[in-house]
C-alpha cells in the first residue's frame, strides 16, 4: 500500500513536471518567433534575476539549445509516466493491459519523410 502511495504521489509529481516543461517550451517559442521578426540586431534576454542585452543570433542559439533540451526531458518524463502508471496499475491488482495503448510511439517527422518518399510533413502544398 505504502509502495503504491509513493508511485501515485511520483506521478502526479511528474505529470506537473511535464506542464512546467510545456509552459517553458511554449515561452521559447513565443520569443523564438518574435525574434525572428524583430529587426533589432541585438536584443534584451533574462536569465534568471538578470536582464542582459545579447546579439540576436546568440540569444536564438541559447532558446533552440534549450528547446532540445527539454523536449529531451519531456520525453524521458512521459516514458517515465507510462512505466509508472502501468506499476501502479499491477500494484492495485491489474495486469498492465490497460495502459498499453499509452506505450505507442509517435511517429518523427524523418521516418515520416522516409516513408512517404519526403513528401509528408515539408512544409509544401501537395
Amino acid at each position: 500500500m505504502q509502495q503504491a502511495e509513493r508511485l501515485a504521489e511520483e506521478l502526479l509529481m511528474e505529470k506537473q513536471l511535464l506542464v512546467e516543461y510545456d509552459r517553458r517550451r511554449n515561452d521559447n517559442r513565443v520569443a523564438l518567433n518574435h525574434m525572428r521578426s524583430n529587426k533589432d540586431k541585438k536584443i534584451w534576454m533574462n536569465l534568471g534575476d538578470l536582464f542582459i542585452r545579447l546579439p540576436k543570433k546568440t540569444a536564438s542559439h541559447m532558446l533552440e539549445s534549450e528547446q532540445t533540451q527539454l523536449d529531451t526531458s519531456i520525453e524521458e518524463t512521459r516514458r517515465d509516466v507510462r512505466d509508472k502508471a502501468q506499476q501502479l496499475d499491477q500494484l492495485e491488482g491489474g495486469d498492465g493491459s490497460r495502459f498499453a495503448a499509452f506505450d505507442l510511439r509517435p511517429v518523427s517527422s524523418g521516418e515520416l519523410r522516409g516513408a512517404t518518399g519526403g513528401r509528408a510533413g515539408d512544409g509544401r502544398a501537395q
